[in-house]
């Protein structure tokens, strides 16, 4: 991502050193508590905005909210904050040009030159980046159809470590580590372009103590003095009911009868024809694109109804496939593959942090069970169902026979206590094949999504 950095920032923070140096809401989403323990912070700037420092821009309160016009920074808190919880509700009134003109949160601001950055695009891709060392370094993770940064929408950000968790309005989107972390330092809001954003309920709390989140529709919320502080109030109240605990019913459904509506395109050429998804990739990349309208996969399936109908090139790997993952770069991939020599089997892999197969490399190795003929000779022109299975211990890839209903290729991957992607949203994947997909449908707890 290119973006114009302030380099003529001087954020208004200590010198202090880093420790280590190298579905989208409809309204906006409030969390109740049953206590305030461990809370560091606080801010809904009824008061004012006392506590925060402006470090460059133009800031006001405005109706019980901060806003911030055009390129800026404000921050608070201490560079003594090490690992907590942050979370903030933000939206954005005014975006720029660029994707990136919004409003965005910075964490662990140490000094002037190691910090990190989470927005919301107006693509709703969520972005994961930092400045470390003097450098601006985009990209740590883009997760598409996080959310619309038009709306309110409530961000939590959870570090500890080198370990970042994110989630948007009430649902974990990211759980990324970075290698080489900043360990230290203040909260703040963050504008780049010409924008004007909206900022409001502030609140950090040492990890570990941070109370629960509800994510509900504020429309629906119960009024606030009626909770009684030592009961937490139930998600099942406010929401539509759902399956029953345990059971896994249909969240998603997707028969491509009114287009693509429901995906991101993050490479490759995709169309839709009489109810069928078509994907490519000619130039040797990978041709991906995610379900952004369906809800992340932690304890779920998915399964699509694929069709491999030609090879594009001859002389390399291809293959035609599915995924659950957060990004480009972090996913499992179920899929058909072809080698130079035409010899067909079944793909079931892992690329984690860009490290293709990371479940066979021996810092990240996952052990396989219930292995059955993932050699099995598919063929073109011929409609299969591919189920990925994802869950707290492993994930099962399986190739199904639809005439037969039979299971003809199967795998498990077990976590353990191995690093590995464990949650994402739906996608579908190919390189250097033509074919097409039908009826996608994702399995969880909860709603059928229309």
């Amino acid at each position: 991502m290119r973006r114009i950095f302030f380099l003529c920032i001087i954020l208004l923070v200590s010198s202090v050193p880093p420790s280590k140096i190298g579905g989208q809401a409809q309204w906006p989403v409030s969390s109740l508590y049953a206590a305030e323990k461990g809370l560091l912070f606080s801010e809904d700037f009824a008061k004012g905005a006392g506590e925060w420092e402006v470090a460059s821009g133009a800031w006001d309160v405005d109706n019980g909210e901060y806003v911030g016009t055009g390129d800026g920074m404000a921050v608070a808190g201490s560079t003594d904050w090490t690992d907590y919880v942050y979370e903030v509700r933000i939206k954005t009134d005014e975006s720029g040009e660029a994707t990136w003109n919004v409003g965005m949160l910075a964490f662990r601001i140490a000094d002037a030159d190691n910090w990190y950055f989470v927005l919301l695009h107006t693509n709703k891709t969520m972005e994961l980046g930092k400045r470390f060392a003097g450098q601006h370094v985009p990209g740590l993770a883009n997760i598409p159809g996080s959310g619309d940064p038009k709306q309110w929408n409530t961000i939590r950000i959870e570090v500890k470590k080198g370990n970042i968790k994110i989630f948007v309005n009430g649902k974990k989107k990211l759980d990324f580590t970075d290698p080489e972390p900043i360990e230290n330092g203040k909260i703040g809001f963050w504008e780049n372009g010409a924008s004007t954003c909206r900022y409001d309920d502030v609140k950090v709390w040492e990890y570990g103590k941070a109370p629960e989140l509800t994510a509900v529709a504020s429309g629906q919320l119960p009024v606030v003095s009626e909770i009684k502080k030592e009961e937490k109030p139930k998600a099942e109240a406010v929401k539509p009911k759902a399956e029953a605990a345990g059971e896994l019913g249909e969240v998603f459904r997707d028969d491509f009868s009114k287009g693509a509506k429901n995906w991101d395109v993050l490479g490759g050429e995709w169309e839709v024809k009489d109810g069928k998804y078509f994907g490519a990739e000619l130039d040797g990349g990978n041709a991906i694109t995610y379900a952004a309208s369906a809800a992340d996969i932690e304890a779920g399936a998915f399964e699509v109804k694929v069709t491999v109908t030609e090879r594009a090139f001859a002389e390399q790997w291809a293959f035609f496939g599915i995924i659950i993952g957060t990004d480009a770069s972090n996913f499992w991939l179920l899929g058909f593959t072809e080698g130079p020599a035409q010899e067909h089997y079944v793909d079931f892999l892992e690329s984690l942090e860009g490290t293709w197969q990371a479940q066979s490399e021996a810092a990240t190795k996952l052990k396989a069970k219930n292995e059955k003929d993932m050699y099995f000779k598919w063929e073109y022109n011929k409609e299969y169902k591919f189920r990925l299975e994802m869950g707290a211990d492993g994930i099962t890839g399986k190739i199904v026979d639809l005439k037969k209903d039979s299971v003809l290729a199967q795998r498990t991957w077990v976590f353990g206590e191995m690093t590995a992607v464990r949650m994402g949203k739906p996608g579908l994947i190919s390189r250097g094949m033509k074919g097409y997909y039908k009826d996608a449908v994702v399995l969880g707890k909860g709603v059928k999504k229309i």
